[in-house]
């Protein structure tokens, strides 16, 4: 029975991202050193920065959040860092990384190279995004405006919003603002165009919104620090759902102040004062799939009976990696394959029929969620 509750708990749908329409699933956390707002983002590959400002270092770890390495030293010079904050990553997946003592701004190749610096006359404290053309937008709390940077760091314009608190762009280029406990929305030019939001802790409410991100559907995601949640609204400022509460068990927080999304839809919060990023969403294919591996694992069979079972499993992540469809003809044969050896070790007296039963489970449920 404990197998077949662990696999019924592993398996998921995969659909459009449950978050189109309702709040997501966690997924997993990454422990770090985070304590600045939006110090967080991924680039195209799903790796995922994290600035470490007491070291002063940034963390970069893979889609699973394991640690593939850090850069950056404590020092004045050329990419080094005294107190790095906000991170963001334009289309090139270059780096970009605010530095709140040095009043700078830093880009970094996606190879953690140093390529350029842009110096400001202001510290930053608040948020900095950059557009589909690459435009380097940043909240200048001390000015309470919004300057616009062009790729290569020269400035363009800027526009008032009084004491912004994040900032981030969508597909469309609009500029998004989080002022005092609303939300602000201007073209690409810096036009006003509609605010949402207000003070409270009731649906479509905020208090002290301090992080910023937009998912494929143009969906705007808050970290809504005081109320310990995540709020998403639509493009259009429609509330949707918000997810979270006060706590340090999965899926709750304690005074989240950034939040990013990957280009797979998975939302990224960073959790300050439990002192991790916690990561939501809906498992891929391939770790769908590897869960099922997990589980034979578990059952403790020998090794050669575990590698036949095994085997086309390995053989089906290996097509989905090499970016089949997971509804491939080649996928699905590999996972009734699967099947076929579990009916076949079962008749053998190999899998009990409780542990035959479970994994039979898994295999066709997963033949569903990918379309066979």
């Amino acid at each position: 029975k404990s197998i077949l509750a662990a696999i019924l708990i592993a398996m998921f749908t995969f659909v459009t991202p449950a978050y189109a329409i309702e709040a997501p699933d966690f997924l997993f956390q990454i422990l770090c050193f985070c304590g600045s707002r939006e110090g967080l983002d991924a680039d195209s590959t799903g790796r995922i920065f994290i600035s470490d400002p007491a070291a002063p270092r940034i963390q970069v770890t893979d889609s699973g959040g394991n640690t593939l390495f850090f850069f950056g030293s404590r020092g004045t010079g050329d990419g080094q860092f005294m107190v790095p904050n906000n991170i963001a990553i334009d289309s090139q997946d270059r780096v970009i990384i605010s530095d709140l003592i040095l009043s700078r701004i830093q880009v970094f190749d996606s190879a953690a190279n140093f390529l350029f610096k842009i110096d400001m006359p202001f510290p930053i404290k608040a948020g900095i995004a950059t557009d589909t053309n690459d435009r380097i937008i940043v909240a200048d709390v001390s000015a309470s405006q919004i300057k616009v940077y062009n790729s290569t760091g020269n400035f363009i314009f800027s526009f008032p919003a009084t004491l912004p608190n994040a900032v981030v762009t969508d597909s469309q280029d609009r500029i998004i603002v989080a002022v005092n406990h609303e939300i602000q929305v201007y073209d690409s030019a810096g036009n006003f165009l509609f605010n949402f939001g207000s003070k409270g802790n009731g649906d479509g409410q905020l208090s002290t919104p301090l992080g910023l991100a937009v998912d494929s559907f143009d969906n705007i995601v808050i970290a809504d620090q005081n109320n310990n949640r995540i709020a998403v609204f639509d493009s259009a400022g429609n509330f949707l759902f918000n997810f979270g509460s006060k706590g340090s068990g999965p899926g709750q927080f304690d005074e989240p102040n950034g939040v990013a999304v990957t280009l797979n839809d998975r939302i990224l919060v960073l959790d300050e004062e439990n002192y991790r990023i916690q990561v939501f969403g809906e498992f891929t294919p391939q770790e769908t799939i590897a869960e099922i591996q997990t589980i034979i694992d578990d059952l403790n069979l020998d090794s050669g009976e575990e590698d036949s079972l095994t085997a086309p499993l390995t053989t089906a992540i290996e097509h989905l990696d090499d970016g089949v469809e997971p509804n491939d003809s080649a996928v699905c044969g590999q996972l009734n394959a699967f099947l076929a050896i579990i009916n076949a070790k079962e008749a053998q007296g190999i899998l009990s029929p409780e542990e035959a039963a479970a994994l039979r489970f898994s295999a066709i449920q997963t033949l569903m969620d990918l379309g066979c």
